[in-house]
């Protein structure tokens, strides 16, 4: 016999169904609501907490999009750095306006600088250098202060024939200067002036930089009227190997405009800091060359002047004493010779010279190395120590000839 299902029935008054009716207001749908009502009160706190933390970040901070060659940067930045210059982006009109590293790890930090706050910076931290001796005559050039007691540095090529120097300041003051230290490898000299109270420059980091960076140089191109002109470009590219007056040197090439009387100013970076100083630009009689510029980098400069200023010299370096030129393939055809670099002096008093090294030979190998270049030259020496001995071939009157002696120490 079937039974009826026993469900909670509305009215009456039997105490089943009172009972049935009691389990069932029982199960949980008064504590249901409850539920609903502090899940609410909950979601509304949290999104007053959340909205009131929006507003106190807002206050302080501020997202910041930075659209570079890498791509798309986004940067949270203290609103108090929100200036014009910091809200311009790589890319636009003022080409200081952003970083210029983001690998540096203080890049989120660092400020950089529009064109006339750069100048306003560096330009009291700018000399020019006036050179005067007999066999050379007069002439112009630029330098950076290192101290605040007047030592500077400024470019070796430019004190040939013994001159007298004098350095004039940013405000107009000049004074009599002299050759604290030189080194001719690397193409700079310390001067001294009786001067206090100067205006250092910051040397900065060279090995950070990126091609295509901004850059700005600061000089007396063309004589003393032009002094402290601003010129600025960009980093056409870095660790450019170049060969200046039979010397190999590896150096920043930049298209900002140097002249006659740019050489031993800085090159500067976006945020005021000195990366090179100005040594070289191509010029070219036979066709124009505009933009082609270059700066010996600043973490170089950093070395050897250290060491000027603590021994006199660039202590470590192993040398030769012997000058060397390089010979395009067709004076080697036409003279037959073979490859090698032509020796145009080699120093009496060296081991080079008692080894019978001679003017006019062809060094053909250092060490079994083949030596077609001055800059493959300096870069064998570069690896080796005063004091080894090496092997050298060189070519002489259609023989070749061994010789072995010690290197020596670079002292000038």
């Amino acid at each position: 016999m079937n039974q009826p299902d026993l469900v909670p029935q509305k009215g009456g008054n039997d105490p089943a169904a009172s009972a049935v009716r009691e389990a069932s207001y029982g199960t949980g749908v008064k504590p249901r609501k409850k539920k609903r009502s502090v899940g609410l009160i909950v979601g509304l706190s949290f999104l007053l907490l959340l909205f009131a933390s929006f507003i106190v970040f807002s206050h302080f901070f501020m997202i910041r999009f930075d659209r570079t060659e890498r791509g798309l940067f986004i940067r949270i930045v203290p609103q108090n750095s929100q200036s014009p210059v910091n809200r311009r982006s790589r890319g636009f009109s003022d080409p200081f306006a952003s970083d210029s590293s983001f690998d540096s790890p203080d890049w989120q930090e660092r400020d950089t600088l529009s064109l006339p706050e750069i100048y306003a910076k560096v330009s009291p931290s700018v000399v020019t250098v006036c050179t005067s001796s007999v066999l050379a005559g007069e002439d112009v050039a630029s330098g950076v202060i290192l101290t605040s007691d007047g030592y500077l540095v400024t470019n070796r090529h430019l004190l040939s024939g013994s001159p007298r120097l004098t350095v004039a300041l940013s405000d107009g003051r000049e004074f009599p200067a002299t050759v604290f230290a030189s080194d001719e490898i690397s193409d700079l000299a310390v001067l001294k002036i009786a001067a206090t109270g100067l205006t250092p420059a910051v040397m900065g980091d060279s090995d950070a930089l990126l091609v295509g960076e901004p850059v700005a140089a600061i000089g007396s191109p063309l004589g003393t009227k032009l002094y402290g002109t601003l010129t600025s470009g960009i980093v056409s590219a870095i660790n450019r190997e170049v060969d200046i007056g039979g010397t190999a040197m590896t150096l920043i090439q930049t298209d900002a405009a140097l002249n006659n009387g740019n050489s031993g100013g800085p090159l500067i970076n976006c945020y005021g800091e000195v990366i090179g100083i100005n040594t070289a630009k191509v010029d070219s009689k036979s066709s124009p060359v505009e933009g082609i510029g270059f700066a010996i980098p600043s973490n170089n400069v950093r070395k050897v002047v250290s060491e000027l200023m603590a021994h006199g010299y660039v202590s470590g370096r192993a040398t030769m004493q012997i000058t060397v030129a390089e010979m395009d393939a067709l004076q080697r055809a036409y003279l037959g010779l073979p490859e090698g670099v032509f020796i145009t002096s080699v120093a009496d008093s060296s081991n080079a010279y008692a080894a019978g090294l001679r003017y006019g030979d062809i060094l053909v190998t250092l060490d079994g190395q083949s030596i077609v270049s001055a800059a493959g030259l300096a870069s064998v020496l570069e690896s080796c120590h005063p004091g080894d001995q090496v092997n050298v071939i060189i070519f002489r009157n259609s023989k070749y000839f061994s010789a072995e002696f010690a290197l020596e120490e670079q002292t000038q």
